[in-house]
């Protein structure tokens, strides 16, 4: 199927829900169709009866539980969700397994569909944590079910402008997450390159940060995060003012790099996570020093 068979199937789901999420879900399907992943939307809004007759599957009808939510406790009933699942290419197959690759890149459709949606200002069910939910996105407008239950209305498309994340997370893109990963590459940590694309690599570096300062490791950089990033930038900038202090007449050989000596030394650091050999021509700091002392000490533990 080409992109415009995908959106004019969409259509006929999304002509009830916002304007704003109806737009947002088409322009999912444009970008999933340019990785060559196919997603058919099957559910926009969703009636109270209608929830009401899914809540009961697997209670008091056949079938699998599919839902936690009774009647007007589903963004659905607002016309605020829609639900979508990956097809094949000619739209004859879908696919309900979370770990299906139908585009050969070795990579999960499900996630990178949720990515993608994430990245749209979308919340995506794969996020939730009493009830995962792959197939669902929603637009909430900063509305809870019980403002909307309560006859609270959304704002009309194009007069909204979501509020500004207090956090980062993967899929996230831009300045922001440029300037967290060169505070990170600063403090050490390998983010696989400063290019504000919050990627594996970055929440993996913001995971190894988390793991080592005894925060929650779910490299996500939250406020406590981002606080413990500024707080060890702190103390590494105040240990370089004191090793200037401590030793202003040393001087380092520029030609250090170009040592095989240094150069095998220099992998093996790299190699087993002690450090990441970067800054061959300047003086370590204490803490440094410390830092890959104790990795080295780790190793045989």
């Amino acid at each position: 199927m080409n992109v415009n068979e995908l959106l004019a199937k969409a259509d006929r789901r999304l002509k009830d829900v916002h304007p704003l999420l109806a737009e947002k879900a088409r322009e999912l399907i444009r970008q999933a169709h340019s990785k060559g992943i196919y997603i058919l939307i099957t559910q926009g809004l969703r009636t109270i009866a209608e929830q009401n007759e899914l809540y009961a599957q697997g209670r008091e009808k056949p079938g699998e539980i599919v839902t936690n939510a009774k009647g007007g406790y589903s963004y659905h009933n607002f016309g605020l969700a829609f639900d979508f699942v990956i097809a094949s290419s000619d739209g004859t197959a879908v696919y309900w397994n979370e770990n299906v690759d139908t585009n050969k890149d070795g990579k999960k459709d499900w996630y990178q569909v949720g990515q993608l949606g994430k990245s749209l200002g979308l919340e995506w069910g794969g996020d939730f944590r009493s009830f995962k939910d792959p197939p669902h996105f929603q637009l909430t407008f900063g509305l809870s079910l019980a403002e909307l239950r309560s006859g609270k209305k959304p704002p009309p498309s194009g007069s909204y402008t979501p509020p500004e994340k207090s956090y980062l997370e993967q899929g996230d893109r831009g300045n922001k997450v440029k300037e967290l990963q060169g505070k990170l590459v600063k403090l050490g940590y390998d983010t696989g390159g400063v290019d504000g694309i919050y990627d594996n690599a970055t929440a993996n570096a913001v995971m190894v940060l988390q793991r080592r300062t005894g925060l929650q490791a779910d490299g996500i950089a939250g406020e406590k995060t981002l606080a413990k990033i500024e707080e060890l930038l702190k103390e590494l900038k105040e240990n370089n003012k004191d090793t200037e202090k401590e030793e202003p007449n040393v001087e380092y050989k520029k030609d250090a790099a170009a040592s095989p000596r240094f150069r095998e030394a220099q992998k093996w650091v790299k190699e087993k996570g002690i450090s990441d050999g970067t800054y061959p021509q300047r003086p370590v700091t204490r803490e440094e020093v410390w830092s890959m002392l104790y990795r080295a000490s780790q190793m045989d533990q």
